[in-house]
């Protein structure tokens, strides 16, 4: 039996931690070097490894199992926890988490909604609207690359715009964003682009172009925001590119664990960081707070690994 190739599983396992850590109290510099890249690079390996289902029943029943019955755990999680401590101590509201969890929104940047964050978690609606959009463009425009790139262009670009002006419940906007980052991973696997040949100029263009990137304001996906739209866009796609590169010489097993457990680790690191965060915001230590949100998100995703039904039915794991 050929052997797993775990390049992409590291990739995802640098990303993740990269998310967890971007969600700590640390230095700007490095919270903008991380949003740089991170969020894109998930978008990019699933278009990578996107494969087009016959129907758009077919699409929307595979991710919901994927992508909501993750989300649907957390959120009835974040309901029970809030329950209890409304109850027991008088602090939390329901009401508020329930409305967070069924409009889905994951910035402050709203006016409207930015006291009904539901936190990381936002990914995981983007998600599934981004493959059911693309399964169903794909479908119509598979034969012409050019209409089809045409088309994610135009929505990525026109959500994109929208998302900065309207909020728009269930991440739907975030999910038409990631269309292009999306594309672009499909083009590579179509084109083979992570196995082509790289030098130490591609690296420091990658560098020189994150560093513009951040320099730029660098980006927020979950808030539709761009510094400076290409240099963004290219940063994110070179930063990808390299870190295939270096993750392919690495045969970290350990990174490439987090990788195939990157959905169980943004669910359990989005508990703690909605619960265990509340206790130690007070903390003057950037770092105690920091390794306490790390050890306990790794905790949390190891105990629901160990847990039979969770991990087959809730994470199909």
């Amino acid at each position: 039996m050929k052997e797993r190739d775990i390049t992409f599983d590291i990739m995802k396992g640098i990303a993740i931690i990269a998310m967890i850590v971007g969600h700590c109290p640390i230095p700007h510099k490095i919270w903008l070097f991380i949003y740089a890249w991170h969020m894109p690079l998930f978008f990019i390996v699933s278009g990578y490894f996107f494969k087009k289902k016959e129907s758009i029943k077919s699409s929307f029943k595979s991710n919901f199992r994927q992508l909501i019955i993750p989300y649907i755990f957390v959120c009835a999680i974040s309901l029970l926890i809030t329950g209890i401590r409304q109850l027991t101590i008088g602090k939390g509201d329901v009401i508020h988490v329930l409305i967070s969890s069924m409009i889905g929104n994951g910035s402050a940047n709203n006016p409207t909604f930015s006291d009904y964050r539901i936190g990381a978690i936002w990914f995981l609606p983007a998600m599934f609207w981004c493959r059911i959009i693309y399964n169903s463009i794909y479908l119509k425009y598979n034969n012409d690359y050019i209409k089809l790139g045409g088309v994610i262009v135009f929505f990525s670009v026109i959500a994109t715009y929208i998302g900065l002006k309207v909020f728009v419940p269930t991440d739907l906007i975030q999910g038409l964003e990631a269309l292009l980052f999306f594309h672009i991973g499909h083009l590579m696997k179509v084109h083979n682009i992570f196995n082509r040949s790289y030098t130490y100029q591609h690296t420091i263009i990658a560098i020189l172009l994150i560093a513009l990137s951040m320099l730029s304001g660098s980006m927020s996906m979950v808030r539709c925001y761009y510094g400076f739209w290409p240099i963004n866009y290219l940063a994110a796609i070179f930063a990808t590119i390299m870190i295939y590169q270096l993750s392919k010489r690495m045969h970290s097993r350990s990174l490439a664990y987090c990788g195939r457990v990157s959905l169980v680790l943004l669910c359990a690191h989005n508990l703690i960081i909605s619960n265990i965060f509340l206790f130690i915001s007070d903390m003057h230590s950037r770092i105690i707070r920091t390794i306490i949100i790390m050890v306990f998100s790794f905790v949390l995703t190891y105990l629901f690994m160990q847990i039979k039904y969770l991990r087959r039915i809730v994470f199909n794991q």
